[in-house]
């Protein structure tokens, strides 16, 4: 079963003043930055990731968590290490558990640069 509070929207607006105040707090102990949801607006979300990679020299990853099944149209998944699509379904475990989940599509970023598109 999917987890729907996960897919309301709180009002709390993520901007880089935030993440730099985040950046701020908690130092170099940051390594990724993991935006959940955002599929209202994704290129939002796309636009916090390059302004994240610019910011910190890509020192920091960047992943994005969305429960759609494909990605949007015209979106960059190429300014993120990590893209997850697909609805959360408890029973079949998170992705250390190695059950077939035919919902879950995982983009990842190569240390080379280029990207892996998983089905997992």
């Amino acid at each position: 079963m999917s987890q729907p509070y996960l897919m309301t929207d709180t009002d709390e607006i993520l901007d880089e003043d935030i993440l730099i105040e985040l950046l701020k707090k908690y130092s170099n102990a940051i390594t990724c930055v993991c935006f959940m949801g955002g599929d209202v607006a994704p290129q939002e979300v796309e636009k916090l990731s390059i302004f994240l990679h610019e910011i910190t020299n890509n020192c920091i990853k960047t992943a994005w968590y969305s429960g759609k099944q494909h990605l949007p149209e015209n979106f960059g998944f190429r300014h993120f290490d990590f893209i997850k699509l697909g609805l959360y379904i408890k029973h079949l475990g998170g992705f250390g558990q190695y059950i077939y989940q035919p919902t879950i599509l995982l983009h990842r970023k190569r240390n080379d640069g280029r990207h892996d598109k998983n089905i997992l």
